[in-house]
């Protein structure tokens, strides 16, 4: 799933996302290949599993971009790019 993080810098088609436990936040990462991407800190781990919830939703309602045949035998695609919310 496509997910941009919450400072805009970061755009990536997401497979993992970790919550990291900071002291003073919670952090939600994507990875990929060992290699790790910052999508967002929240203030508590409840919002940070709101937002991990939300995303779950989605996917779960709407798939991950994976293609399915048409009635016309034309593809269509899922595309959508979930923004992080603020904190």
């Amino acid at each position: 799933m496509w997910i941009r993080s919450q400072d805009k810098t970061v755009l990536k088609n997401c497979n993992e996302i970790h919550i990291n436990n900071k002291e003073d936040n919670k952090e939600l990462w994507c990875s990929e290949n060992g290699l790790y991407y910052f999508l967002g800190a929240y203030l508590t781990g409840k919002r940070a599993f709101e937002v991990l919830d939300e995303i779950q939703d989605i996917i779960m309602n709407h798939g991950t971009g994976v293609s399915e045949e048409g009635t016309e035998g034309n593809m269509i695609y899922f595309n959508y790019v979930y923004e992080m919310p603020e904190k």
